[in-house]
């Protein structure tokens, strides 16, 4: 079986950057899959073994942390993140194209997800990184070797450390208006 692996934390906290590091020969690592996935089946297919190591990066299903580590057994990393500090990531990446944030809500949204993600920091299968120790090449080198340590770690880590990858504005936008949010608690979604 392969070695199942799962990212996560609060919007904003380089899922997208360590989806990009975990994804190499004989390792995948879907960013954001809670997008496109349309139910619970659908994410167990794909964490369905095909390389040595498979994972998902994605922050929006941090409010099924338990479910996902009771029904598939990944090793679990959260990067943690201070809630005004994303808040203000958040208000300044959507700003960039003329959205306005309603800044009560997604604080709502924040909390809760924050209070899930929390409650399983002393799990057996989780590890938790704050999201500012991710600069530091020898963290980033010991978390990747910890959630994929049957595959050899990117020969291009120390090139990697400096960019910054996210997704397209236009693209997360639609993307967040055609998810199904079957993952969401009713009154967050």
């Amino acid at each position: 079986m392969a070695n199942r692996f799962f990212i996560t934390g609060l919007p904003r906290s380089r899922t997208a950057w360590l989806a990009v590091a975990l994804s190499r020969s004989n390792a995948i690592c879907h960013h954001e899959p809670s997008a496109w996935l349309k139910d619970h089946e659908a994410l167990e297919e794909l964490w369905a073994p095909s390389v040595v190591s498979i994972g998902v990066s994605d922050s929006a299903l941090g409010v099924a942390i338990g479910p996902i580590l009771e029904a598939f057994g990944p090793r679990t990393l959260i990067v943690q993140r201070p809630i005004e500090d994303v808040l203000t990531s958040i208000a300044g990446y959507l700003g960039k194209g003329g959205f306005e944030v309603n800044h009560e809500r997604l604080r709502r949204r924040l909390l809760f997800i924050n209070d899930k993600l929390h409650k399983h920091h002393r799990h057996p299968l989780v590890r938790v990184v704050a999201y500012e120790d991710l600069t530091n090449v020898e963290t980033v080198r010991n978390v990747i070797g910890w959630l994929t340590p049957s595959v050899r770690p990117p020969i291009d880590l120390d090139q990697l450390m400096h960019l910054n990858i996210q997704a397209d504005l236009g693209y997360s936008v639609a993307v967040a208006a055609a998810a199904k949010l079957w993952w969401m608690p009713a009154e967050l979604a």
